[in-house]
């Protein structure tokens, strides 16, 4: 395999990886809250995670993605 199709093996793996514990975490919210109005507030929370300024830039990835998949 050549280093290029490495690093494109890997990237993949990692957007799987993000989409996938974006998604845990997301249906766990949804799970425990089931009202449209509480699954808002929460995306609110995350969106305000993403924004923060004491976060790690991957965390502000994930946050994001959890936010967008409680709006779904």
């Amino acid at each position: 395999m050549t280093p290029e199709a490495k690093i494109a093996k890997l990237k993949a793996e990692l957007a799987e990886t993000r989409e996938a514990a974006a998604t845990m975490l997301a249906n766990f919210a949804i799970a425990s809250h089931p009202q449209r109005d509480q699954r808002e507030a929460m995306a609110r929370m995350y969106d305000e995670i993403a924004d923060g300024r004491r976060r790690s830039r991957i965390t502000g990835i994930l946050a994001r993605m959890v936010a967008q998949k409680l709006r779904e």
